[in-house]
């Protein structure tokens, strides 16, 4: 049976509206608490929302996904994953070692979102969806700024941008 949607939409728009302020002031602050905390309203709405056996399972991995977010940001735990990798290979920049484990959450919540986006049938739980996966990104950002940086400025990974843009300008 499909919930409510009656103010569904203003509270979509109220939830999209303290994500934004969130991520801005998450950013300008270098406080990545302040976008973890953000999106603990709108993925409970998105358990709410959420009524299918597998996508209500997501959301609900979502939401402690979250909570386990917020209290890695809070207690600052880092590991080194150069120990993890068994061959010889340097890990460039922040990368290697003292990774905040905190960049796991919003991996995951990025693929969360993107499931849910895609399983997903309303225009709402989508909607939600977004939110989440945009605050994710930012969240991820605001934990590590110089790491995103890196990944994104790497030759390997402009080379495959532009191979990509290539290939679909030719189709």
């Amino acid at each position: 049976m499909a919930k409510e949607y009656k103010h569904a939409v203003w509270i979509c728009l109220a939830l999209s509206i303290i994500a934004a302020a969130g991520i801005a002031a998450g950013i300008l602050l270098a406080k990545p608490l302040i976008i973890a905390i953000v999106l603990v309203p709108v993925i409970a709405y998105e358990v709410y929302r959420t009524e299918g056996v597998f996508t209500k399972l997501a959301s609900w991995g979502a939401l402690v996904i979250i909570c386990i977010e917020i209290y890695a940001v809070i207690s600052g735990i880092t590991f080194n994953i150069q120990g993890l990798i068994p061959v010889n290979f340097n890990i460039p920049g922040t990368l290697g070692a003292n990774l905040p484990a905190a960049l796991i959450g919003p991996v995951i919540l990025v693929i969360l979102s993107i499931y849910l986006f895609k399983q997903t049938a309303g225009m709402y739980t989508r909607w939600l969806s977004v939110i989440i996966l945009i605050t994710s990104v930012a969240l991820f950002y605001t934990i590590d700024p110089q790491l995103m940086g890196t990944v994104f400025n790497s030759p390997d990974l402009q080379r495959e941008i532009n191979e990509g843009i290539q290939r679909n300008i030719r189709k």
